[in-house]
């Protein structure tokens, strides 16, 4: 019991460190009437991916985490604004529920045309 939480949690820290760096290296800018408009990154992807395997808790701390610890490393935009650590939280959470919903309907209905009809 104690190793698999260890295991899972090594796993999330290793995958929240990939995604702040990958954060740092792939953030573009694109600006939309000479002023930044749009940031677009990759880091998401990786923070995303302890939610898909561990579930919401997991998904949600990689998502808080990436967040404040990217935010710390390379600041850009202004002060830190803690809502927007909130809404990462929220969206790993919601990640987590939507695939552990996903896995149950594939585990009791293995009609794949099934998920994509509700």
């Amino acid at each position: 019991m104690k190793k698999n939480i260890l295991h899972k949690s090594i796993l999330t820290a290793l995958f929240t460190a990939l995604a702040v760096v990958v954060s740092m290296l792939t953030k573009t800018d694109i600006n939309i009437f000479g002023s930044p408009g749009l940031r677009i990154g990759f880091g998401g992807i990786f923070s995303a991916i302890p939610a898909i395997l561990f579930g919401p808790v997991y998904g949600a701390a990689a998502s808080g985490l990436a967040d404040v610890v990217g935010f710390f490393l390379k600041p850009t935009g202004g002060a830190y604004n803690p809502l927007f650590t909130l809404t990462a939280v929220v969206g790993g959470l919601l990640r987590g529920f939507f695939w552990m919903l996903i896995r149950k309907k594939t585990v009791k209905n293995t009609n794949i045309v099934y998920l994509f009809i509700i």
